[in-house]
């Protein structure tokens, strides 16, 4: 375990941490192996997670009475992550220290736990059932999802403020895209999850800000040009404009690439809505 020296806040700001870890890692190493003596104890049994904070305690037991005195335990339940219990295993493995499972879900369970848990969650989500997650949770893009998200948006639609419409957009091929809507469905509080490009005819539109410095004929062609996208200046300076355009994707991105040359200074963008054509909801 090894890191550089010391770690310090910005420059004329001092110091928020300097210390030789080395000699830390040592100085809690027999701290421990002191623990032990006082409990003439040899050896530790250590809760592993695979986070952070218990690898560490992992590698630091490790360096206090070696892989051989070192005991892991891995308790998974109900509503653990996966993933929680391969990092743990694996740093298990990477530290040479034996590791063991015991989920812990069925004494959870039998201690109500679990019980206590809904009744709250059904106090403030009313719909919350068995099954539901509880969290909004998009699948890792990165272990093989055939995925990605290229834009993400959410505001509150409803009078009392109890109701979001989040807008997704994405690229995905069509049992891809049944696998994230039947993801999507499963969610606490999700009502109602549509696929607006398989409903049908629809309007997309986006807004973004762009920020533009110049003078001269850059100013000008910079103002002609909002003239010509309908984009509205929201601010002005001597020197700037902040322009506001709204459209499609494709509208917004060509008038970002025109701006360059004229000074752009930043961009910053909404994301998409979306709404399907016609009378009726989707």
């Amino acid at each position: 375990m090894s890191a550089p020296a010391s770690i310090s806040a910005a420059e004329g700001s001092g110091p928020w941490l300097a210390l030789d870890e080395d000699a830390e890692i040592e100085r809690i190493a027999v701290a421990l192996r002191g623990q032990l003596r006082a409990m003439r104890k040899r050896g530790i049994v250590l809760g592993l997670s695979g986070g952070i904070d218990s690898s560490v305690s992992l590698g630091l037991a490790v360096r206090a009475v070696g892989a051989g005195n070192v005991f892991c335990v891995l308790m998974p339940e109900a509503d653990s992550d996966p993933e929680s219990l391969r990092l743990g295993r694996l740093a298990a493995e990477t530290f040479g220290v034996e590791a063991a499972v015991g989920d812990i879900g069925p004494t959870l369970r039998a201690m109500g736990c679990y019980e206590r848990r809904d009744a709250f969650i059904r106090e403030l989500v009313p719909d919350y059932g068995l099954g539901w997650a509880s969290k909004v949770v998009i699948a890792d893009t990165l272990e093989g999802g055939g995925y990605n998200i290229s834009s993400l948006t959410v505001s509150e639609i409803s009078d009392d403020d109890l109701i979001s419409r989040i807008t997704i957009v994405t690229e995905a091929s069509a049992p891809v895209m049944e696998q994230i809507i039947a993801q999507l469905e499963r969610l606490v509080p999700v009502h109602k999850v549509t696929d607006l490009t398989a409903f049908g005819p629809h309007v997309e539109r986006e807004l973004a800000l762009v920020k533009v410095a110049g003078t001269g004929e850059h100013r000008i062609e910079a103002l002609r040009l909002a003239e010509v996208y309908r984009a509205r200046v929201v601010d002005a300076t001597t020197a700037s404009f902040v322009f506001e355009v709204t459209g499609g994707s494709e509208k917004l991105d060509k008038f970002v690439e025109l701006m360059r040359d004229l000074g752009l200074v930043e961009v910053a963008r909404t994301g998409i809505v979306a709404i399907a054509r016609g009378a009726e909801a989707a």
